[in-house]
């Protein structure tokens, strides 16, 4: 039987915030905090678009995972021919004051 992954969640807050729960002693924080990947300030995606649109999206805080999306996306032989194939690294600002709905 396959076990099902929870649904991953996309947390950014001040650094000073992090550093705050981060140092706390709590046991179920500290459980909660070992399964959690801190976005500092940057995101690696790659991109496949076709025809102007996206086919598929790899969102990683690892360049070398975003680039072997890239890489497997392009070793596949049923790529079609005008596809394209993009990693960027994109910075992820908080210096919004306000919630983004």
């Amino acid at each position: 039987m396959r076990q099902s992954c929870p649904d991953a969640i996309l947390l950014a807050m001040p650094r000073s915030s992090w550093d705050v729960i981060a140092r706390t002693p709590d046991p179920a924080i500290r459980r909660a905090l070992s399964d959690l990947v801190q976005v500092d300030r940057v995101v690696h995606l790659a991109t496949r678009t076709s025809g102007g649109a996206v086919e598929a999206v790899v969102a990683s805080v690892h360049l070398d995972a975003a680039e072997a999306a890239a890489a497997r996306w392009l070793a596949d032989p049923d790529l079609p021919c005008g596809a394209d194939v993009v990693v960027r690294s994109v910075p992820v600002g908080l210096t919004r004051p306000r919630e983004v709905h």
